[in-house]
């Protein structure tokens, strides 16, 4: 999927976004931070085993969709408003191998606020007791959303005709 790089620069800089899945035939929404892979061409959400009832839900129906529409919570400016429908895989087998996985993805994110508070929690929780009361939550299971579609508005204005960009074309 040929994706803008405008749009690409909402995977990296929004600090939040709204997770939208089904979970025993409801819509659950939820609110995660995103890391893009440009190795994978995938969004990254992970979550902690403690969570585990969201990824039991994916696993049943992985079609999900993701809602980047506020870039920061410091002011409300006219960056872009971004859907992504897609597809998404589990990783649930290998703890120790998503840790590393997450520790490479981090570095390897462009420079943005997102990322300065990022590297700021992880040196925060890198400490003996943190790991030693946190560790239910530094568990992590991953979630990797393919893309399939990607419906953008580039000036926040939702009146206005999307960007639409499609999985094979």
């Amino acid at each position: 999927m040929n994706i803008p790089d405008w749009i690409i620069d909402v995977f990296y800089t929004y600090l939040t976004s709204e997770l939208i899945y089904m979970c025993g035939g409801y819509p659950i929404t939820t609110p995660v931070t995103t890391f893009y892979d440009e190795n994978r061409n995938s969004i990254i959400v992970s979550t902690s085993v403690a969570f585990y009832n969201k990824v039991r839900c994916i696993k049943r129906n992985p079609k999900i969709s993701i809602l980047y529409s506020r870039p920061g919570y410091d002011k409300q400016d006219l960056k872009p408003v971004v859907l992504v429908q897609g597809d998404a895989v589990i990783h649930d087998r290998d703890f120790n191998g998503n840790s590393d996985y997450l520790s490479d993805l981090m570095r390897r994110q462009r420079d943005s606020w997102k990322k300065s508070v990022y590297d700021k929690m992880g040196k925060d929780l890198n400490g003996f007791m943190s790991k030693l009361l946190m560790d239910w939550y530094m568990i992590r299971v991953i979630v990797e959303i393919k893309p399939r579609r990607v419906i953008a508005w580039k000036g926040r204005d939702l009146d206005e005709k999307p960007m639409i960009v499609e999985e094979g074309k």
